[in-house]
């Protein structure tokens, strides 16, 4: 589950972060972003219960979800982006564009990984939407991995499997030094 044994950092007694599949967020990206998403809700509350055609993501659909995965508090569930900020939930819907390489704009990418926060803004846990690009009222989700530190990322690439493979450093290059 979730809620795996904590460390003592400079944050406090937390876990080094989640893994949702290959994709990895330490834990000060993920209480940055966590930090925003608090401050922008207190100053407008109505954001923390959008409904899918204004968030345009399953975030009411998923509290039946949540309330199994996680112990049964009231949540705000957001899309964390591979970057590790969230999705632009609080601007309208016009403006939660992005520019592509051919220079047209199109809706940013959600991505299949959310973030549950309490209404204390507390990390509860995070899980992955196996369905985030069809549009059905309940998809199916997966745990994301809690790390209970950077050690528990590295060691699943020792197996060497196609999926855990680690990712190309861009300072490398694929022709042999001399």
């Amino acid at each position: 589950p979730v809620n795996a044994a904590p460390s003592h950092d400079a944050f406090g007694v937390t876990n080094y972060g989640f893994q949702c599949f290959s994709r990895v967020y330490p834990k000060f990206v993920l209480f940055a972003a966590t930090k925003r998403y608090c401050d922008i809700t207190k100053i407008q509350p109505s954001l923390r219960s959008l409904i899918f055609k204004d968030a345009e993501y399953r975030n009411k659909n998923y509290f039946r979800v949540a309330q199994k995965l996680f112990k049964p508090v009231r949540n705000s569930i957001i899309p964390i982006l591979e970057d590790g900020t969230f999705y632009p939930f609080e601007f309208e819907p016009e403006l939660r564009m992005v520019q592509n390489s051919a220079g047209e704009m199109i809706k940013k990418d959600l991505g299949p990984d959310r973030l549950v926060i309490d209404m204390k803004c507390n990390i509860i846990g995070a899980f992955s939407d196996l369905d985030y690009e069809n549009k059905i009222a309940v998809g199916r989700v997966k745990n994301c991995t809690v790390l209970k530190s950077i050690e528990d990322y590295i060691s699943p690439f020792v197996s060497g499997t196609p999926e855990r493979s680690p990712p190309r450093s861009p300072q490398r290059s694929r022709e042999q030094s001399p």
